[in-house]
């Protein structure tokens, strides 16, 4: 009877103890490692409770060098995440809450230099997101940035504005769920306004403009409701709109 008890005080050690075993439910329990097909290279390598990660997961590429490394606290259901380049710099870095990408994202280049900054809400883009210049200063030397976007819940919406290498805005607009709306601007890299165009709900809607280096109007043409208007089409439109006291950009 005494032998029976402690085999049976054993058994769910044994079983726990094992890697890459599943319980009664189907549900991952313990240690895992799972390996590429027809290698002995594991893919990761981790533990699971009751089909959640948690503790530090480690991912390798086939050949062996390390992928990833993340830490999994199952208390406040958020992962810190570091990713590598198979040359070993960082590749990213960031937060996961629930398993999703939440919070600030950074990524980098093969030389460690940033490139991206993202911001993220349970998995969608929400908040600016940055693109830098890749220079060939030093990697702890933040990079001019390049483009500058403006998301709300994975959809572009508010500023947009690209730069020039040396700061000078190249190009501003701005977005309403993911389609261009209102006055968008263009300049020379001297700073000077180059084009000018206008939208309305992504429509092109009023007077599109060029202008040379030196701020001197070359062209311009006039669209109505996504229909470029010339001749006298557009002077009845023009009209149309004086009467009624609206900017023919409205």
């Amino acid at each position: 009877m005494k032998n029976l008890l402690i085999f049976s005080f054993l058994i769910p050690f044994f079983v726990f103890s094992q890697k890459n075993q599943v319980d009664s439910l189907g549900r991952k329990q313990g240690e895992w490692i799972k390996y590429y097909p027809n290698s002995g290279v594991p893919i990761y390598t981790g533990k699971f409770y009751n089909n959640r990660p948690v503790g530090v997961f480690k991912y390798y590429y086939e050949r062996k060098q390390r992928k990833a490394i993340i830490k999994h606290n199952p208390f406040s259901g958020v992962s810190e995440a570091r990713y590598y380049h198979i040359s070993g710099e960082i590749m990213s870095k960031g937060i996961y809450r629930n398993q999703k990408k939440d919070s600030t994202w950074l990524k980098y280049t093969n030389e460690g230099k940033l490139i991206e900054v993202e911001n993220f809400n349970l998995g969608v883009l929400h908040g600016q997101k940055g693109i830098y210049y890749v220079t060939g200063g030093a990697s702890t030397t933040k990079p001019p940035l390049h483009t500058l976007f403006t998301y709300n819940m994975g959809k572009l919406n508010g500023d947009f504005i690209e730069f020039f290498m040396d700061g000078k805005i190249k190009i501003d607009g701005k977005y309403v769920d993911n389609i261009k709306d209102g006055v968008w601007i263009e300049n020379h890299p001297n700073g000077k306004l180059m084009r000018e165009e206008v939208y309305k709900m992504g429509k092109k809607h009023g007077w599109f403009k060029v202008y040379n280096e030196n701020n001197k109007l070359i062209s311009k043409v006039f669209y109505y409701n996504n229909r470029l208007l010339k001749d006298k089409a557009l002077k009845k439109k023009l009209k149309e709109l004086d009467k009624k006291g609206l900017d023919s950009n409205e």
